[in-house]
């Protein structure tokens, strides 16, 4: 999936990308049914909350990843695996560096 004009929302502070990943984690049974748009805002979400998480360490206790969130990292993978998510979406490297910017006040 070519990502050129692709929907990447992250969230603009820590309230909304927290509402997000509830929302998300509230509907972890139902993971495949969300929209690419869905899934992908709320994935962006999680690596806004915890930019020290990478997707690859998920299914590692080592990881650091939480136990109940270790299923959206499971959905992420399996949507790459079938295309449906390019690396850049995988990795959710903007989100990441919004973190990092507001946590230094570089906005």
């Amino acid at each position: 999936m070519s990502t050129t004009n692709a929907f990447s929302p992250i969230p603009h502070d820590f309230l909304a990308a927290i509402r997000a990943l509830r929302g998300l984690l509230r509907r972890r049974n139902s993971l495949p049914e969300l929209s690419h748009e869905s899934f992908l805002a709320d994935w962006a979400a999680l690596a806004f909350i915890a930019p020290g998480l990478h997707p690859d360490e998920a299914g590692h206790d080592e990881g650091g990843w939480p136990v109940g969130w270790r299923c959206i990292a499971e959905e992420a993978f399996r949507r790459a695996d079938a295309g449906e998510l390019a690396d850049d979406e995988l990795y959710p490297y903007a989100a990441v560096q919004r973190t990092l910017c507001a946590a230094r006040g570089l906005q």
